[in-house]
């Protein structure tokens, strides 16, 4: 019998996942200005990030190697180096320590440099449990053809393979969410850090009736959700990105985007009336997503109250409807470093069959 890894558990409530290795979002792009120092929580540890005065972007270790000070109550940059607030010590981007606070020779310290990328508005931090490098990255331009976001940040009892799990979990569409209908139009690709879904759903809304809307979901790795949907019937195109950040075991922060399609303008030959219709339509636009945002806000309540009592159940009793759920938790075996018990047997119909 294979002996399963041991992790931490607490009085209160057992650890039931590790944390999953890739990238994860730290923060926005608009939160680091030039100068700025953040500290933020990544799976169960602090993190710095920093830009620095010509704009680069550095994430490391919290702790400066002298004496121990944290880097992210108080630290600074000067020029291009990062300033401990405990004795002033500098060190450049490249985490060499380059001068003390006393004007004599530095040590030969260096910081812990964490793997980091830029991309679309988002940084993110590659985490590895044996610190292995990354061998894939988050993909540019899933937003290109969309309005700004409307943004909300939550904060969730759960983890990020629970909590992608919900999107494979078709089971649960009708008898929590209300959905009438749900049809899988693309069945569910698994493929490197990669998944695919594609689904129609029904949804019976007041005033409006019954309304089909169609999703077009991907995922890179358990950090990163994408969901595009169509309302055939309002001439509707959205987009809905989800931030996933692992903060300390069953804790999450996710980040929420929802974009609106940007409509064509290159018929309009003036340039400043195009400035000025984009600039009026997304204004219009933000408006438009806020109520779809609490729509949102409100299909993830439901799911909350769940994952703050639930447990992850090793084996699961699969039934007929429930969803390509083992050939979820199969894929996101290869997330982890120690290997997680998955279920040995398939039952993966369609929700309809």
């Amino acid at each position: 019998m294979r002996k399963r890894p041991q992790y931490a558990t607490s009085p209160d409530r057992p650890i039931l996942l590790p944390f999953p290795n890739g990238w994860f979002p730290v923060a926005l792009s608009h939160e680091l200005k030039p100068g700025t120092v953040l500290r933020r929580r990544l799976a169960g540890e602090d993190v710095v990030v920093y830009r620095t005065r010509s704009g680069l972007l550095r994430v490391v270790g919290p702790h400066c190697p002298h004496l121990g000070a944290h880097l992210g109550v108080g630290g600074a940059v000067e020029n291009e180096n990062l300033v401990c607030p405990f004795h002033h010590f500098a060190f450049d981007p490249s985490g060499t320590c380059v001068a003390s606070g006393y004007g004599t020779p530095p040590p030969k310290a260096r910081l812990l440099l964490r793997e980091s990328h830029e991309t679309d508005g988002v940084i993110w931090v590659w985490r590895h449990s044996e610190d292995a490098p990354p061998d894939w990255t988050i993909p540019a331009g899933t937003s290109t053809g969309f309005s700004p976001p409307h943004l909300r940040t939550h904060d969730y009892d759960s983890y990020p393979q629970e909590f992608v799990e919900n999107l494979h979990d078709l089971g649960h569409f009708a008898p929590l969410h209300g959905y009438v209908d749900c049809r899988v139009t693309a069945p569910s690709e698994f493929s490197g850090h990669r998944y695919h879904l594609g689904l129609e759903v029904e949804r019976l809304f007041p005033l409006l009736g019954a309304t089909t809307m169609r999703w077009d979901v991907d995922g890179h790795g358990l950090g990163f959700i994408t969901a595009r949907l169509d309302i055939p019937g309002y001439g509707v195109r959205m987009l809905g990105e989800m931030l996933i950040l692992p903060l300390d075991h069953g804790k999450l922060r996710v980040i929420s985007s929802t974009r609106l399609k940007s409509p064509e303008l290159r018929r309009i030959s003036s340039p400043r009336l195009r400035t000025a219709l984009r600039i009026g339509i997304e204004q219009a636009f933000l408006q438009l997503l806020r109520p779809v945002s609490s729509w949102t806000d409100r299909e993830l309540g439901q799911d909350k109250s769940i994952w703050q009592t639930k447990t992850y159940v090793e084996r699961p009793r699969l039934a007929k409807g429930d969803g390509p759920i083992t050939a979820y938790r199969r894929w996101a075996a290869q997330l982890y470093t120690h290997p997680i018990v998955t279920p040995t047997t398939d039952t993966e119909p369609s929700l309809r069959s």
